[in-house]
């Protein structure tokens, strides 16, 4: 059996992602139709990668406790651990962290290799 790539296309029209499961490897389209306006004005761009571990955490408990005071504080992330009514547990809100990265990753991607 051959991989099938997941390839991600950006469309230049309304900005969104659209995912395709290309199934010949070999014949990989350099854009696709937008799934979202239809527009044929997209790009190949790096897709994220997802994943899941399954070893143990890399950053101890202890380290975690340590460093929660400073995120709790910091200035760019009180406001995450500071919403009334806000129900989560700060693990929750250390993931959210986690993704509000993730994406300024994704922006910084974006801009450094610009479409063709």
């Amino acid at each position: 059996m051959t991989d099938m790539p997941l390839i991600d296309y950006s469309c230049g029209d309304c900005d969104e992602v659209t995912e395709r499961l290309i199934r010949d490897r070999n014949a990989i389209p350099e854009s696709v139709s937008c799934q979202y306006c239809g527009s044929e004005n997209t790009t190949k761009v790096i897709s994220r990668v997802h994943f899941k571990m399954h070893k143990r955490s890399m950053y101890s408990e202890d380290f975690m406790e340590k460093a929660l005071p400073a995120m709790k504080q910091g200035k760019d992330t009180s406001d995450v651990f500071q919403q009334d009514g806000d129900r989560r547990s700060d693990e929750a809100k250390m993931f959210e962290l986690s993704e509000q990265v993730g994406k300024q990753i994704d922006r910084t991607l974006t801009k450094r290799f610009p479409k063709k």
